[in-house]
């Protein structure tokens, strides 16, 4: 897992309400459609550790 998504990751994890693509890329300094990407395989990469999650791609994303 590289170093944006361990950011996305530990966003994701620390935020109570869902949060945007928008914020995200903004705060990474990405598009909303890299942080679309990054959440698709973040999904698998997760799926593969047997870790259940419900992160979507969309414009919301939530945990």
């Amino acid at each position: 897992m590289d170093a944006r998504k361990k950011k996305i990751l530990k966003k994701l994890l620390e935020n109570k309400k869902p949060i945007t693509s928008e914020y995200l890329s903004k705060l990474l300094g990405v598009s909303s459609r890299t942080i679309r990407n990054d959440i698709k395989e973040l999904n698998e990469e997760l799926k593969d550790k047997s870790i259940e999650n419900n992160f979507t791609p969309g414009s919301r994303i939530f945990h």
